[in-house]
């Protein structure tokens, strides 16, 4: 008797595959836009958590920290070398113990001075802090030895390898009217820092609490990817290694080799599609487009401008 074999012919395998082909390419998107969504909203809590420090912070202190504090001398050889504001809100993010490790006492040069020492960063800073940390950021956790960045590869300034990089930076508005300054600035410009505080109150943001930013995403290595790190603990470099401004267009949706139009290492910018998070001095949090105006990008910065907002 003959036997009939059943089976798929070598088209019908064909079309079955290339029907699963056309499925994974219409799901796949959508699998990356719940991932990207899910990571931003990680994003926003870390800010979040941020922002609820910082008004921890406040009402322990009366006053703002300073956002780098390093030597009061503008031309001072630690000028851009000292303690971050991350690290004076460590005991309001569970943690303390990192805190009393790091014990700051507001020397300015810790950077420099502790890797002349010992060729290493201060021990803690290498600890790399997830609510420092964007899920979307490409940044690497710790700062390398050389990075590859517009296809060349740059040596990094080795008193900054081995810090734990942060993807969030402290806002000083268009320039010295925002939250957050070094040292220099605040004793030069009148703000009167004092130890750790740069003497900035809350009722001294006269445009409102809930219209001016004080923390943002600013994932960015610098230009030539060779000083400017963000790293959370300190700056040993430069005081945009923590602080940003709002006078240059913010960037969102980078990658290691295209940082958008990003200007510089002062600029805001996201690893997010389409703009960068940001919690504003009442603790809350928004995502800004970064196709926003930009004079209400610039107002949303300064404290007491006293100029009316557009929308965003």
């Amino acid at each position: 008797m003959n036997r009939r074999s059943r089976g798929f012919t070598l088209i019908e395998l064909l079309v079955v595959i290339a029907v699963i082909a056309v499925l994974i390419a219409l799901l796949l998107p959508a699998v990356q836009q719940a991932r990207e969504a899910a990571r931003r909203s990680q994003c926003k809590n870390n800010l979040k958590q941020i922002g609820l420090a910082m008004h921890s912070y406040f009402d322990a202190c009366n006053t703002l920290p300073i956002g780098t504090f390093s030597d009061p001398n503008p031309n001072g050889t630690y000028a851009d070398d000292g303690w971050g504001w991350p690290v004076y809100f460590l005991p309001y993010l569970d943690q303390a113990a990192l805190y009393s490790k790091l014990a700051p006492a507001g020397q300015a040069g810790i950077v420099n001075k502790t890797y002349a020492a010992t060729g290493k960063p201060i021990p803690g800073a290498e600890t790399v802090l997830p609510v420092f940390r964007c899920p979307s950021s490409n940044l690497p956790a710790i700062v390398p030895a050389s990075y590859a960045f517009n296809n060349k590869t740059k040596n990094v300034n080795v008193w900054l390898v081995g810090y734990a990089t942060t993807d969030y930076k402290g806002s000083s508005g268009w320039y010295l009217d925002g939250l957050f300054m070094r040292y220099a600035d605040a004793v030069v410009y009148g703000n009167g820092g004092v130890g750790f505080n740069s003497s900035i109150r809350f009722r001294d943001v006269t445009d409102g609490l809930s219209n001016t930013i004080a923390i943002g995403e600013s994932s960015y290595p610098g230009i030539d990817a060779k000083s400017d790190w963000p790293t959370w603990a300190a700056v040993g470099s430069s005081d945009e290694q923590l602080i940003m401004k709002t006078n240059s267009p913010l960037g969102g949706g980078a990658s290691p080799l295209n940082f958008w139009n990003t200007v510089d290492d002062d600029c805001a910018m996201s690893y997010h599609q389409g703009g960068a998070q940001f919690v504003f001095a009442d603790g809350s949090v928004h995502f800004i487009s970064e196709n926003i105006n930009f004079d209400t990008y610039v107002n949303l910065g300064q404290r007491n401008d006293g100029k009316p907002l557009g929308a965003y």
